[in-house]
């Protein structure tokens, strides 16, 4: 919407909606998803009270490179975050709206798969 506000041509208007586009995919993905099983995988596998703390210095340390990449994608993408902003709100109003089990406690869920098991 940005784009067509201030009146920019076709070319630039399909440049930054493929940009933002590419971005509102992949930063998920790669930081969120990448970043989360990286650190379960790690973190599983540390035991001690050091190993842990080697972990959360080196995730610590992480951050500052990663806030140069985020200054990085947010000149090659800016408006990415608002893409994110909807993205995320018509996920969540979609999965409130067809009852999703993601918004479902695991209770609820195993209550649900037990009185199924009893009418079979």
């Amino acid at each position: 919407f940005e784009s067509v506000r201030q009146r920019l041509d076709r070319a630039a208007l399909v440049q930054n909606v493929a940009r933002t586009s590419l971005v509102t995919c992949f930063v998920p993905i790669l930081l969120v998803g990448g970043v989360v099983t990286a650190y379960n995988k790690w973190n599983k596998a540390t035991d001690t009270v050091e190993e842990k703390f080697r972990l959360y210095f080196a995730l610590a340390l992480a951050l500052y490179p990663s806030g140069r990449l985020l200054q990085w994608v947010e000149t090659f993408a800016p408006l990415w975050l608002g893409g994110h902003i909807v993205g995320f709100a018509s996920f969540f109003t979609w999965t409130l709206y067809t009852e999703s089990d993601l918004m479902r406690s695991d209770r609820e869920l195993e209550q649900a798969r037990g009185a199924a098991r009893q009418a079979a």
